[in-house]
């Protein structure tokens, strides 16, 4: 496996700043670490609705709502690597896994959009394995909205494809961890398993 040193180097945000949904708030280290995060990658998908007035013409008893502008973020392992990206501000943040077809853009788009809106400028070096041959595991909330705020969450949808990983994205991720320990090195490396079958026994036997 590839050596590392698992010391943290980050502290947390105290609790008294408002925390945004969506957004990640934290107090960034100046100690250079330097993370590789690997595990399954989701699309968390955000659908805002409101009750909708009459008149409005309805199908039996289906209920009829207003929908607001939806929102598509990095989750699953990229929310691990958001929060070190955002906390080690100095150091580099890698991440793996393996991404899909989306019709929103490709994962790394997504992934750039929404540490803009995090706000934080250290990006993450995105190495995934990227097949438009299957879609990225995505969920998708209904989320109820009241006056502008969050009031509850009506569905949740998942669209999981859960397509094990390959030999060859194993030896690709082997061969990015040895590149990366060799330069610039690798402090800590954090594994994100939502049993999606991103992470093999083989891979993870591996890496340890």
């Amino acid at each position: 496996g590839v050596p590392v040193q698992t010391k943290p180097a980050c502290s947390a945000f105290p609790n008294n700043k408002k925390r945004l949904p969506g957004r990640i708030a934290v107090r960034p280290s100046d100690t250079p670490v330097n993370v590789f995060v690997l595990g399954d990658l989701v699309l968390d998908h955000f659908i805002p609705i409101v009750p909708k007035p009459p008149p409005f013409q309805a199908v039996g008893n289906e209920h009829v709502v207003d929908g607001l502008p939806r929102r598509t973020i990095t989750g699953g392992a990229a929310n691990s690597a958001r929060q070190i990206a955002a906390l080690c501000r100095r150091g580099r943040t890698c991440l793996w896994g393996p991404s899909g077809y989306s019709p929103w853009g490709t994962f790394l788009q997504l992934l750039q959009r929404t540490q803009n809106n995090d706000g934080v400028d250290n990006p993450i070096a995105y190495l995934g394995s990227h097949n438009e041959a299957h879609a990225t595991n995505t969920i998708t909330r209904v989320v109820g909205m009241s006056e502008g705020r969050r009031i509850s969450r009506e569905y949740r949808i998942d669209n999981v494809q859960n397509v094990p990983v390959t030999d060859s994205e194993v030896k690709d991720v082997l061969s990015y961890l040895r590149a990366e320990h060799e330069h610039p090195g690798i402090h800590a490396i954090l594994i994100n398993d939502l049993n999606m079958k991103a992470l093999s026994e083989e891979l993870v036997l591996q890496v340890g």
